[in-house]
């Protein structure tokens, strides 16, 4: 590789060179020939390039570790020790890889928000797929704003302990109980916590507007606001339950395909869509919903391919959600990385994240 050994000679000439210009363009050609050829270099060369490039951040200016930091952030297999340099630098510097770079350890993760402050933790609660071992520690860390912006991250998961420290902070921030009530996995003894603070809530909001005559009805009105709400999440459990055990006929009965999908989705019956996925990819009812209901399409194109469906499937559910239903140019997109995603990529994504949640399941 004739680029790269004259990369490294000119090593020597930046370091003798006392100007940070000469520093940071080496740095650049560097990076440059890593960035060419990231997927085919092993992981020797990536260490090689990984000291080279650590050595040389050490040496240049802030400006210039921002423009590492950047061109690093959204590559798979960046040098690991100098993205955790980057992740530990001021917060211009950290905050692309700290928000992207799936290299980052949940360890180096939890590393950077302890140590690095208000900031840092924020950029990492923008990330996708947040364990909840690093919910655990911005929740339990994290200020006001920090705590709002994870909860408000639909893709982040939390552990039970998690869920109880939200609850318990909501306490006193209407936003982040509605934060939490925007939640689709949100467990359902938090939900009726949530419910029991929007009752109280209200009702001492309309007792500092009413009459104290007319109090005795704002509370019953009150109530009867908070029993419909309970009413309607019953009734969503048990429209679930028709749902699965329908699914569960078909099943059964060899119906449960492609076609039975995009019927259902035909028909607007989102539930069900759920269940089937679930039944067909093997996995829980939570993480189809999640797939199907919010708006992680990057969850229901890894749920699709790993069970194998046709994109024309995959599209109809799309088509069908209510309220994150994509527009035209944003489905060839999903269209295209649908192409790119192999069943054995997605079916080891699944095995990791379904690993992942039951471990994060509460031990009788």
């Amino acid at each position: 590789m004739p680029e790269q050994s004259q990369a490294l000679k000119d090593l020597s000439d930046a370091f003798t060179s006392k100007g940070l210009e000469a520093r940071a363009h080496t740095l650049d050609k560097l990076t440059d020939l890593f960035v060419a050829g990231a997927e085919s270099f092993s992981e020797t060369h990536i260490a090689v390039f990984d000291q080279v490039i650590s050595l040389l951040a050490d040496a240049i200016e802030v400006r210039a570790r921002v423009h590492l930091a950047e061109r690093l952030a959204d590559i798979g297999n960046a040098p690991l020790n100098a993205v955790r340099k980057l992740s530990r630098d001021e917060i211009s510097v950290a905050r692309p890889v700290l928000a992207r770079s799936t290299r980052l350890t949940d360890n180096d993760l939890v590393e950077a928000a302890r140590h690095g402050g208000r900031d840092h933790m924020l950029a990492i609660s923008e990330r996708r797929d947040l364990s909840e071992p690093v919910t655990d520690v911005l929740v339990s860390e994290g200020d006001r704003v920090v705590v709002n912006a994870v909860a408000s991250n639909p893709t982040a998961r939390f552990s039970i302990k998690g869920y109880d420290m939200l609850v318990a902070k909501s306490h006193a921030d209407q936003l982040l109980q509605s934060a939490l009530g925007r939640r689709s996995d949100i467990p359902r003894r938090h939900m009726s916590v949530l419910f029991e603070l929007a009752k109280a809530a209200a009702r001492d909001r309309l007792k500092r507007d009413t009459t104290s005559e007319d109090q005795i009805n704002v509370s019953k009105a009150v109530d009867t606001s908070a029993r419909d709400i309970a009413k309607e999440a019953h009734d969503r459990s048990r429209i679930y339950q028709e749902a699965a055990a329908e699914v569960a006929r078909m099943a059964e009965s060899g119906a449960l395909d492609e076609a039975a999908i995009q019927d259902l989705c035909r028909h607007n019956k989102l539930e069900h869509v759920v269940v089937a996925l679930s039944t067909l990819a093997n996995l829980p009812l939570t993480m189809s919903q999640r797939a199907v209901l919010s708006a992680d399409n990057d969850m229901l194109l890894i749920l699709a391919r790993s069970a194998k469906m046709g994109w024309p499937t995959v599209r109809a559910i799309f088509s069908a959600r209510k309220d994150h239903k994509p527009g035209t140019r944003q489905l060839d997109i999903l269209s295209e990385n649908y192409s790119k995603l192999t069943p054995a990529t997605a079916q080891r994504v699944i095995r990791f994240l379904h690993a992942r949640e039951t471990a994060a399941q509460p031990r009788n």
